[in-house]
């Protein structure tokens, strides 16, 4: 599988943190000891899960770019409590119904890395 050029990923870390999210998809079916970042899960999930309303679409766009791939993106699968989530989500400067869009956007994706 190409993931792209040297260009894209001009270090070995960028084609291995481009290839996680594939990998996810790739060893779904055996166990693997490696725990993926979320990073990996919200690719999957923007590349396989999003819908196909193009405002709904957007607005998870905006809520993934902005919010949660920021905070979330290096974390590892396994250490993104739902704890952490929660107090991140209490800090954040926004209306209460985007805060609710976001944990929802990110139990959805929780939800998808399960499946």
């Amino acid at each position: 599988m190409t993931l792209g050029t040297v260009a894209d990923y001009p270090t070995e870390a960028a084609v291995r943190k481009a290839a996680e999210a594939f990998l996810l998809k790739l060893n779904s079916e055996t166990p693997t000891t490696v725990v993926p970042r979320f990073e990996a899960v919200i690719d999957r999930f923007v590349a396989e899960e999003f819908p196909d309303r193009h405002s709904t679409r957007m607005s998870y766009r905006s809520n993934v770019e902005n919010h949660i791939r920021p905070k979330w993106k290096d974390y590892p699968l396994d250490r993104v409590k739902a704890a952490a989530v929660e107090q991140w989500l209490k800090q954040l400067n926004l209306a209460p119904r985007t805060r609710t869009h976001i944990r929802s956007l990110m139990h959805a994706m929780f939800e998808a890395a399960q499946r």
